[in-house]
């Protein structure tokens, strides 16, 4: 699915200030017309927004792509994706192909912002973007480590895709053998994709281990559920159940990053019990 912005269907999809624009410097990525910043006339953030919620399907996933081209103050004129820079911060940046790297759901938006200081003029002083695809994922086929692939009840509702349920059970329905590919599951860090999703560790490096003891309020060993989350986003990275002597852990974590650590109670005799900024203690990869 690509939007392109040689007619008004990108409309729909977008909110904002931003402006279609057939002139520039080197012209549109394809065709004629380019989405772009709008010429600015006092310090400030110009923002626009593209809604996925009629892009992606119910139970579905996407990856999202885009080609970017900046002409502007470089230091101090930033163009953000999402609230990270894009295009780092130099003066001019021809056009561009920029993967973001997780899997959207329709439930996700996508911020385009571009803060310029009006002092500071260079070249257009703007932002344009053009070529917008989205590579649609299949809402029940995951793929797991060894070339299993997994078939889920649905992508957007399962926070990874061995995900334990109250009453003990999965939320995979089968599994099958197949040769190794790549189907990306970033959104909650299953480990199946090549880039560090969510504070998961999927590439052969130095890995990060979180491991704990659940305890009842008589201070005794039990086996509940226990999640690990991602502190910067609250994101789940990882989710188990403790052991009959209340041991669990998780491995393959960032060891840069920091996490909370929850365990529920599903007997609902005590509150959930939370540590937080937990950071993982490394251990090589065998």
């Amino acid at each position: 699915m690509i939007i392109d912005f040689e007619d008004g269907d990108w409309q729909q999809y977008f909110s904002g200030d931003w402006i279609t624009t057939d002139e520039g410097v080197e012209g549109a990525y394809s065709g004629d017309y380019a989405l772009r910043s709008p010429p600015m006339d006092a310090t400030g953030t110009r923002i626009t927004v593209l809604d996925l919620s009629k892009l992606i399907g119910v139970g579905e996933g996407a990856t999202v792509s885009f080609h970017y081209r900046k002409s502007t103050y470089g230091n101090h004129n930033v163009f953000y994706v999402n609230g990270s820079v894009v295009g780092g911060y130099a003066y001019d940046v021809p056009w561009t192909k920029e993967t973001l790297p997780k899997v959207f759901t329709r439930y996700d938006s996508i911020e385009f912002k571009f803060f310029r200081n009006i002092d500071l003029v260079h070249g257009e002083d703007a932002i344009f973007i053009d070529m917008i695809e989205l590579q649609i994922i299949s809402s029940d086929r995951k793929l797991m480590p060894g070339g299993r692939i997994i078939l889920a009840e649905d992508f957007g509702g399962v926070p990874n895709p061995g995900a334990i349920k109250q009453d003990g059970t999965t939320s995979i329905v089968r599994t099958s053998k197949s040769s190794p590919f790549r189907v990306v599951d970033c959104m909650f860090g299953s480990g199946s994709s090549p880039t560090a999703a969510a504070g998961a560790l999927p590439v052969s490096e130095r890995r990060g281990v979180i491991a704990g003891t659940v305890l009842d309020i008589q201070a005794q060993p039990v086996s509940r559920r226990v999640r690990v989350h991602e502190r910067s986003t609250g994101r789940i990275v990882r989710e188990t159940w403790s052991d009959a002597d209340g041991k669990y852990r998780f491995t393959d974590l960032d060891p840069r990053r920091a996490f909370y650590v929850m365990a529920f109670d599903y007997t609902l005799q005590q509150n959930a019990v939370v540590s937080d900024n937990v950071h993982p203690e490394l251990e090589d990869t065998p």
